[in-house]
C-alpha cells in the first residue's frame, strides 16, 4: 500500500474537482462548500473567491477556466480580465452541478445532484450533460450522485462513477455525445466507501477516490480488480488527478469530516503516468 503525503493545508470543507494545469505547472481545485477556487505552485496557494457552489473547473483553449457554478458556467479569469457567462440552465431549487470533465472533442460533461440527499427528489434527480459552446448536446437523467469520469485511451469506452449504487458504469461512445451499452466496470465495495472523484491512467486503469474509505483505490476497468491502494489520512476522500512535471504524481481533495478534521490536499508518486486531459472549446466565442 503506497501512503500519500499532505503538502498543503487549506482546511477546505469540500475540496473537489482537482485538475493539473500543464502550462502554468500548478494545481487547481475547488471548494465546493467555501465557494471557492484554489490553485497550488509549490508552497503558494491563491484563492479565487466564486459566487456559489462550484462543482467542479475546467481549462478553455481561449484561456482561464469555466468554473460549473451551481447552475451557470462561466469562464473566468482571462487575460482581458472578464468573466462571462457561458451557459445558464434552469434547474430546481437545490440542484447544482457536481463533477465534470471535457472529452477529446473540447466537450464538457457535467453531473448534477441536489445537495440536500434526504430529500425526496434527490434519489434520481439528477443528470448527467453534455455541452459544447454553451449549448447543451445531450442530457442523461435518473442518476441520483453522478460523479467522477474519464475515458479509454481512444475515447471509445466512457467511464462514469455511480455514487448510489457503488459502481463505475462504462457505456460505448458514439458520434461524441451517444452514451450506449451501459454495464458496470467496477462493483466497488461498501466497506471501502463510496467511489467519488476518479481519473485514469496511461493504461487506462482507474484511480478512484474512496468517500468515507480513507483511500484511493486503482482498479482494472475490464476485470474490475484492485492493482493499487493508496492510503490517505483523512476518511473523505473526494477526488484525484494525475499531474506534476513528469505527469506521475497523484494529487488527492478531501473534504472535513464531523470532526472538523481533513480538506486538506495530499500526492502520491507513482510508477506511471496519467493519462490524457482535454481543454473545453467555445467555437461560439460568446457568452450571455
Amino acid at each position: 500500500m503506497i501512503k500519500a503525503t499532505c503538502i498543503c493545508m487549506p482546511n477546505c470543507i469540500l475540496a473537489e474537482g482537482c485538475i493539473w494545469n500543464r502550462e502554468e505547472n500548478r494545481l487547481y481545485f475547488t471548494d465546493i462548500d467555501g465557494r471557492q477556487v484554489f490553485s497550488l505552485k509549490g508552497s503558494v496557494l491563491t484563492a479565487f473567491p466564486q459566487e456559489d457552489r462550484t462543482g467542479t473547473i475546467v481549462f478553455s483553449k481561449s484561456g482561464g477556466f469555466v468554473a460549473a457554478v451551481t447552475n451557470r458556467l462561466v469562464l473566468e479569469h482571462r487575460s482581458d480580465g472578464a468573466n462571462r457567462i457561458l451557459l445558464r440552465q434552469n434547474f430546481p431549487e437545490g440542484l447544482r452541478y457536481n463533477d465534470g470533465k471535457c472529452d477529446m472533442y473540447g466537450n464538457l460533461w457535467v453531473g448534477t445532484m441536489y445537495m440536500n440527499q434526504s430529500r425526496p427528489e434527490a434519489k434520481g434527480g439528477g443528470s448527467l450533460y453534455c455541452i459544447s459552446s454553451g449549448q447543451v448536446l445531450a442530457e442523461y437523467s435518473g442518476f441520483t450522485i453522478p460523479n467522477g469520469m474519464d475515458w479509454s485511451r481512444d475515447g471509445s469506452i466512457f467511464y462514469h462513477v455511480d455514487t448510489a449504487l457503488q459502481c463505475i458504469a462504462a457505456y460505448d461512445v458514439r458520434d461524441q455525445i451517444h452514451l450506449l451499452n451501459r454495464r458496470v466496470a467496477v462493483s466497488v465495495a461498501e466497506e471501502d466507501g463510496s467511489p467519488d472523484g476518479m481519473c485514469a491512467d496511461e493504461n487506462g486503469n482507474l484511480w478512484t477516490a474512496l468517500w468515507g474509505g480513507g483511500k484511493v483505490i486503482c482498479y482494472e476497468p475490464f476485470t474490475g480488480k484492485k492493482l493499487e491502494e493508496i492510503a490517505v489520512p483523512d476518511k473523505y476522500v473526494s477526488c484525484c488527478c494525475f499531474g506534476g512535471t513528469d505527469n506521475r504524481t497523484l494529487y488527492i481533495t478531501t473534504a472535513r469530516d464531523e470532526h472538523g478534521c481533513g480538506g486538506q490536499i495530499y500526492r502520491a508518486s507513482l510508477g506511471i503516468k496519467g493519462g490524457k486531459t482535454y481543454q473545453y472549446e467555445d467555437k461560439s466565442e460568446g457568452g450571455i
